[in-house]
C-alpha cells in the first residue's frame, strides 16, 4: 500500500507541477519560456552549493533513503549545515514517534488505521502546499521531496516492525 502511496505521492507532484506551468503559459500566451522553471532551477543550484563536498552529498542521500545517520554524520550537519541538522532531528522523533505508536496497537487493523492516518496527513499537507500560489514552486517541490523520504521512512519502519514478529502476533 504504502509503495503505492510514494508513486502516488510522486506522480501527484509532477501531475501538478505540469498544470501550474500550462496555466501560467495559457495566461502569458508564450509558449518558450517556462518562469517557474527558473525558480526550480535556482533551488537545484542552491542545493547543488550547500551540498559541494561529498560528506555532505552522501549525508543527504542517506536522509532522502531515509536511513538512519551515524553519531559522526549528525556532528558534522550540526556544524556545517545546521537548518538540515534541525530537519534530522524532527524527523528522528517524528519515526520514534511512529515505531511508539505501531508498538502500542493491540489488533493489525489499529496498525493499519495508524499507518493510513500518517499517509493521509502527508497527502493533506501535500495538497494544502501544492494548492497555495504563494508558496513558490521550488519550496513546493522540496515539500514533495520531504514527504515523499517521509513515507519511505514509514515504509522502513512497518517493515522493521512486521519483520520482528510482533504484526503476526497481533489479532486481527
Amino acid at each position: 500500500m504504502n509503495f503505492f502511496a510514494m508513486g502516488t505521492v510522486h506522480n501527484f507532484s509532477k501531475q501538478f507541477e505540469i498544470q501550474k506551468k500550462w496555466e501560467v503559459k495559457k495566461k502569458t500566451g508564450n509558449f518558450d519560456f517556462d518562469p517557474d522553471k527558473k525558480h526550480i532551477n535556482d533551488w537545484f543550484e542552491n542545493e547543488r552549493e550547500n551540498n559541494s563536498d561529498k560528506t555532505l552529498k552522501s549525508i543527504t542521500a542517506k536522509i532522502e533513503k531515509g536511513e538512519e545517520l551515524s553519531s559522526y554524520e549528525k556532528q558534522y550537519l550540526k556544524a556545517n549545515n545546521p537548518d538540515l541538522y534541525r530537519k534530522v532531528l524532527h524527523s528522528e522523533y517524528e519515526k520514534k514517534s511512529f515505531e511508539k505508536e505501531l508498538e502500542q496497537c493491540r489488533t493489525k487493523e489499529e496498525v493499519e488505521n495508524v499507518k493510513f492516518a500518517h499517509t493521509a496527513a502527508s497527502f493533506s499537507a501535500l495538497k494544502s502546499v501544492q494548492s497555495d500560489p504563494n508558496i513558490p514552486e521550488s519550496a513546493k517541490l522540496q515539500f514533495s521531496l520531504e514527504e515523499l523520504g517521509k513515507l519511505k521512512c514509514r515504509e522502513h519502519i512497518f517493515a522493521k516492525f512486521v519483520k520482528s514478529g510482533k504484526y503476526d502476533e497481533l489479532p486481527t
